[in-house]
């Protein structure tokens, strides 16, 4: 390899280690002021002979899969830490969905409302970001081959996930800090008493 060729080299190492980097902080996985102590992949898998993936057993295929697309790893990491957030507390389904019904009752009977805003927000803050989530997911499985993965780092999902990120932690301190209310009018939402629960409520100035 002569002089021009090694400057080449190193030149595509450099701009994949800057690529990977990149792809780290739109996903949120590193703060910004850590991506310089990224280290350096040791070594690249080999993929010019492919090995028979019929022969492997399901737990093989899916190490054999993280071990060609390192940067869908850390995307699996960051699915899953939310999944079994959501499925312990079931807190999607049983606490932020029903908020729906409650947002349209309060809509119907007291319009105005701040609370009716804030709830539309926090459920559509959540499910922008399941669902973005998901979608990164699936683009990346369907585009499983290394060689597509530039194309998925620039891809505009990303710079959702990262914004959406943002909107869902103080989403959800308002719901964990009015949980017992919440929860007292989702429950009086068919009771007589359900509009003088409303009135103590401030409205939007």
């Amino acid at each position: 390899m002569n002089e021009r060729e090694a400057e080449l080299a190193e030149l595509e190492e450099e701009d994949a280690i800057a690529r990977q980097k990149k792809l780290d902080a739109a996903l949120g996985l590193l703060p910004m002021q850590f991506q310089d102590e990224i280290p350096e992949e040791e070594s690249a898998p080999d993929l010019r002979e492919l090995p028979d993936i019929e022969s492997m057993t399901t737990e093989e295929q899916y190490e054999y899969f993280l071990k060609v697309n390192p940067d869908l790893k850390q995307i699996f990491n960051e699915y899953q830490t939310k999944a079994r957030f959501f499925e312990q507390r079931v807190y999607f389904l049983t606490d932020v969905l029903p908020l729906l019904d409650v947002a349209r009752s309060i809509k119907r009977f007291r319009p105005g409302l701040v609370l009716e805003k804030q709830l539309f927000l926090a459920v559509n803050v959540f499910s922008r970001y399941l669902t973005n989530l998901l979608f990164a997911l699936y683009i990346k499985i369907t585009g499983s081959s290394h060689q597509k993965a530039p194309e998925f780092i620039d891809h505009p999902v990303l710079q959702a996930i990262s914004i959406l990120r943002k909107e869902m932690l103080p989403a959800m301190q308002f719901l964990e800090k009015y949980s017992v209310i919440l929860r007292k009018i989702r429950n009086n939402i068919k009771s007589s008493d359900f509009g003088n629960i409303l009135d103590t409520l401030p409205t939007v100035e």
